[in-house]
């Protein structure tokens, strides 16, 4: 389990949720305010307040607000490799009192501002596993299982390509892009591009280099990974330190 950014608050009046394609990880939001829509393939619905619910990693969403009564949560990125949710999970914390204290215990900690940063890292990997145990989540099979780990374990090569990949579990490439997009709902080299943005990002917070960062994560041309990178997140690599802020 991966914490890539959490918080708590209120939400900007313009604030919304586009996920047209598989984001990679999922939002989790614990609501104690506001208008909440919720859209994908299945459903349109409002979320409800007081409640938990864990958002689809790995299928296309919409989620937006009433501006004059917008969303305030507790919420967090969190990475649940190698489980694949496909579809809105929701938990009710008042009939559940194991997980009203976590959540109570997580707000505790994001009132004190992380004062105690291995207790807060406790509580979350037992949200997070808690979600697991309790929530409608498939996993792949042992197969598939490895290849995602093969992926996750050299997707910062610039070796780590759909041809290497197919090549080394006994596939075509084209039969592997068929059972990727089967089992992810999205194609291996989006899969890639997914995890190789998001480490970029987290880099340039370090404030480490535009070249260097190109290099760590699989790039061989920073002209390359900054158009990448730009179609990702709407600002060129070199500005996104400046205009980060951390949202829901």
């Amino acid at each position: 389990m991966i914490i890539s950014e959490g918080g708590y608050g209120v939400q900007p009046s313009n604030w919304h949720v586009d996920e047209d394609k598989a984001a990679g990880f999922s939002r989790v939001y614990y609501i104690t305010g506001g208008i909440v829509y919720y859209r994908d393939e299945y459903q349109s619905r409002i979320l409800q307040p007081y409640n938990m619910y864990v958002f689809p990693s790995y299928s296309p969403f919409h989620i937006s607000h009433e501006p004059s009564n917008p969303l305030c949560c507790m919420w967090f990125h969190l990475d649940l490799f190698p489980s694949i949710i496909t579809r809105l999970i929701e938990f009710s914390p008042k009939s559940d009192m194991t997980l009203g204290y976590v959540l109570s215990a997580l707000m505790n900690e994001h009132q004190n501002k992380h004062t105690d940063t291995a207790f807060f890292l406790k509580l979350t990997q037992a949200l997070a596993e808690y979600i697991l145990m309790y929530g409608d989540i498939s996993k792949p099979d042992m197969e598939f299982s490895e290849i995602l780990h093969h992926i996750r374990n050299t997707f910062v090569s610039c070796e780590c390509t759909v041809e290497n990949i197919s090549r080394k579990f006994n596939y075509t490439p084209e039969h592997f892009i068929r059972l990727f997009h089967k089992n992810m709902n999205i194609t291996p080299y989006q899969y890639i591009q997914n995890l190789r943005m998001t480490e970029a990002a987290r880099l340039l917070l370090t404030g480490k280099s535009v070249g260097s960062i190109a290099k760590s994560v699989g790039y061989s041309e920073s002209k390359i990974f900054s158009r990448a990178f730009t179609r990702k997140y709407g600002v060129a690599p070199s500005h996104y330190k400046d205009y980060y802020y951390p949202i829901a």
